[in-house]
């Protein structure tokens, strides 16, 4: 009865999905070309799951849109919080894309936790989320039956910034100066982040490790694309909400939130956002 149920879902997931592999090459952010999300939408899907209720998962577009709108060392000045400004335009110009990306989600989004609006995609209810690539599990626990893949982030042709960049928390391992044993440590390290345990790691719990060339041993397909994504990008951004100043992401969260209700404009979110700015470089003085 369930699989009855959720049929019809699949159904329409599939025939997004499809459009999605013959479209996402010329998608746009915002409303660069939204004949993508309105073919979704008149499928009778919504074509975007978002769950907002934490603050942090809308964080991401905004990051990554600053990403493509901000050129870097505009943005390396401006997470600063000594010299954060925020008055590039490109910053307001993200906020404005992020509106027009709110009418293409699911109803709720600022109650509704992000693990929530993921169970929408894997049962087919959404044609597109925005994951990590950690959730690359939980996608597969959820619906293992789900045909789906992983694609950048859209280029925004004409923008200042940069494109080639994957978002994320970068981590490593570090030998102790101290060890007795340094060569076995080097050696160890070698083979734990060589091709051999990276293809297992992938297969087994969907995470990747630092080899390269795990795109000719994979063998799903999902996997395949997650992993072109990372070897593609050029250059790897801290998330968004990670990088900024504590008052200043949190008054950005807070303005984000307030913008996917509609209660205020980006003009005016912007505005907020740098006067918490040049507040918070008198706090760092």
């Amino acid at each position: 009865m369930a699989n009855e149920t959720i049929k019809p879902y699949e159904t329409k997931m599939q025939k997004s999905y499809n459009n999605l592999l013959e479209e996402y090459t010329s998608i746009r952010a915002g409303r660069a070309n939204p004949h993508v999300l309105d073919k979704i939408k008149a499928s009778g899907m919504d074509p975007i799951a978002e769950g907002n209720q934490d603050k942090w998962p809308s964080a991401h577009y905004i990051g990554a849109l600053n990403e493509q709108l901000v050129d870097d060392e505009t943005r390396a000045k401006d997470y600063n919080p000594k010299t954060g400004e925020f008055t590039d335009p490109g910053y307001a110009e993200a906020l404005e894309k992020y509106q027009q990306l709110v009418s293409y989600m699911n109803t709720g989004v600022n109650g509704m936790t992000h693990d929530m609006a993921r169970l929408g995609f894997t049962q087919g209810q959404n044609a597109i989320l925005f994951a990590e690539l950690v959730e690359i599990t939980n996608v597969k626990q959820e619906n293992p039956d789900l045909n789906w893949g992983m694609f950048k982030f859209p280029t925004i042709e004409g923008a200042k910034g940069n494109p080639n960049l994957v978002s994320g928390a970068p981590e490593g391992f570090a030998i102790s100066s101290k060890t007795k044993y340094p060569d076995e440590c080097v050696e160890f390290l070698k083979w734990f982040l060589g091709a051999e345990v990276g293809a297992q790691q992938a297969e087994q719990v969907g995470w990747f490790n630092a080899s390269l060339g795990l795109d000719k041993t994979l063998t799903d397909e999902s996997l395949k694309s997650a992993y072109d994504v990372i070897s593609n990008a050029k250059k790897m951004d801290i998330w968004f909400d990670n990088a900024l100043y504590s008052t200043v992401c949190d008054e950005y969260l807070t303005q984000i939130s307030d913008i996917t209700n509609g209660d205020v404009t980006p003009t005016d979110a912007m505005a907020k956002i740098q006067k918490v700015a040049a507040e918070a470089q008198k706090l760092v003085e």
